[in-house]
């Protein structure tokens, strides 16, 4: 989750020990990783691997 929440910068906070929240809601693990992916595909950066979150690109 480090990955991910630095990708989103301060955008994504922890959440006392059971969360996080994106952009000031609590949300789901794989919300949070889909988005951090989504901002390092427009970097040119590669995706973070997420069980639920869509297939990496170039991957099979």
């Amino acid at each position: 989750m480090a990955r991910a929440m630095a990708a989103l910068g301060g955008r994504a906070r922890p959440l006392g020990e059971d969360g996080i929240a994106l952009d000031g809601r609590r949300a789901a693990l794989g919300r949070v990783v889909a988005e951090a992916n989504r901002c390092l595909r427009a970097a040119g950066r590669a995706p973070i691997p997420y069980p639920g979150v869509g297939p990496v690109e170039g991957r099979r």
